[in-house]
Order: C-alpha cells, then sequence, then structure tokens
C-alpha cells in the first residue's frame, strides 16, 4: 500500500512541480483545470498521513488554485499567479514530507 501512495505522491508532486514551470496565465488557468480532478482524490488519500496543519494548506492551496482560476476564466483577473507562487512550493514540501514518512512505514 505505501508503495502505490508513494508512487501516487511523487505523481502529485510532478503536477505541482508543473504548475510552478508555466508563466502563461491562460495556460496556468487551463493545467489548474486539468490536474484538479486528478491531484485532489489523491490528496484525499493522504489525509491518514497528513498532519492538521498539512491537511489546511491542502485544503487552503486548492481550494485557493481553484477559485482563482475560476476568476481569471471569468474575469480575466490574475491573482492565479501569486497563489501557485505563495502555495505550490509549501505543498511540494508536504508532500516530500509525507513521502519520507511513507517510506519509514
Amino acid at each position: 500500500m505505501n508503495k502505490e501512495l508513494i508512487e501516487k505522491v511523487s505523481a502529485m508532486r510532478e503536477d505541482l512541480i508543473s504548475l510552478t514551470q508555466v508563466t502563461d496565465v491562460k495556460k496556468l488557468a487551463d493545467l489548474v483545470k486539468q490536474k484538479t480532478p486528478v491531484i485532489w482524490p489523491n490528496y484525499l488519500k493522504l489525509i491518514p498521513y497528513m498532519t492538521v496543519e498539512q491537511q489546511s494548506r491542502a485544503n487552503c492551496g486548492w481550494v485557493s488554485l481553484e477559485g482563482l482560476t475560476n476568476v481569471y476564466l471569468e474575469r480575466g483577473e490574475d491573482h492565479l499567479t501569486d497563489a501557485v507562487t505563495r502555495f505550490v512550493p509549501q505543498m511540494i514540501a508536504d508532500l516530500d514530507a509525507i513521502a519520507k514518512k511513507l517510506e519509514q512505514g
């Protein structure tokens, strides 16, 4: 089970890294829309391995990314780029910590 979860964490981490590499906000919004249905269910599987703080950051991060993606797509206001810069690095660090915990058993 842990091997499967570690693989999911690795894939999620790569997906989050891909968000940080997009400089065009339209492409970023499209990528968030594309990745959310894939990443979010996997985050839910990690809840038993997360601290309360990690759960909070995951929830805040995804709610913010989804909400700001919708704002951009509906109104053209770019707050998404800033959110990716602020939230995604910590989300990646949290995934690294979770993977380490899973590897240790």
